[in-house]
């Protein structure tokens, strides 16, 4: 039996280690491994450390679309920031526009607070706050014509 135990310590001790370069991160599966005991890349291993969710693994988040997805969100880098740009586009069309750094739920807000003292203002604010509501819902759309400087 120690017999058995001695050839079998020298066998592993035979086997040439995997050189860490091409062992990969076993959380993230990008980097290359810093922290062999552990099978874990520098970064995963700070991230643990400061116990913070660790990224997502799997595929993109939004239906249909194959790539992996990445960070806390799930989504590709495409529709991260397809999702991201589409939070505030209307911001910085208001913005270059009009000069107000008000987001459309806070121009929405704003009135709601209002009073109107006719019917007519009061049914024409609550239209103005519906189409604020779906064009932050992205239903309606805003768009300026290519041809108006063309003419």
């Amino acid at each position: 039996m120690i017999e058995q135990a001695r050839r079998l310590a020298a066998a592993l001790e035979a086997v040439p280690e995997e050189p860490t370069s091409h062992r990969l991160c076993q959380d993230c599966h990008e980097r290359p491994v810093a922290y062999r005991g552990l099978g874990i890349c520098r970064r995963c291993y700070l991230r643990r450390e400061r116990h913070s969710t660790p990224y997502y693994q799997g595929q993109c988040r939004r239906p249909g679309c194959p790539k992996p997805g990445r960070g806390r969100s799930g989504y590709c880098r495409g529709h991260y920031q397809q999702g991201w740009h589409r939070a505030y586009r209307w911001r910085r069309l208001f913005g270059r526009q009009f000069g107000t750094s008000l987001s459309v739920s806070e121009i929405r807000a704003g009135l709601l607070e209002a009073t109107a003292t006719t019917p007519q203002a009061a049914q024409a604010l609550l239209v103005l706050g519906t189409m604020l509501q779906e064009m932050e819902r992205g239903a309606i759309t805003l768009a300026k014509s290519p041809w108006a400087g063309r003419r």
